[in-house]
């Protein structure tokens, strides 16, 4: 199922890049494994879905991507959170993880 969500992590001057993410952007999905992944390894995959036309999913620490030119700036998020998707998540520089829904009640 379809459960859209953005993934994104926090920049050093407090400011969020987050990438699009189409399937399975529930918390019992995402959250497990965006604890585990390290600040360095969600930017790493940020960064290359936004050259790869967005995220499709994510599994494993991977995202994978739709392997299509894009535009990054069409798939960058500057506020947190960004309500447009179901779910929205962040990990923060000090390795936790933000989630937050779609209508703004944070999700531990």
């Amino acid at each position: 199922m379809a459960t859209r969500s953005t993934i994104g992590y926090e920049t050093p001057d407090g400011g969020y890049v987050g990438v699009y993410c189409h399937w399975d952007g529930y918390p019992e999905n995402m959250l497990p494994q965006l604890k585990e992944m390290s600040w360095e390894s969600v930017s790493t995959e940020v960064s290359r879905a936004l050259l790869q036309g967005g995220g499709r999913s994510l599994a494993a620490g991977e995202l994978e991507t739709y392997c299509e030119p894009s535009d990054p700036k069409r798939w960058l998020r500057d506020a947190w959170p960004c309500t447009a998707e179901e779910y929205n998540y962040r990990k923060r520089l000090d390795g936790t993880v933000d989630c937050i829904s779609s209508y703004g009640a944070p999700i531990t």
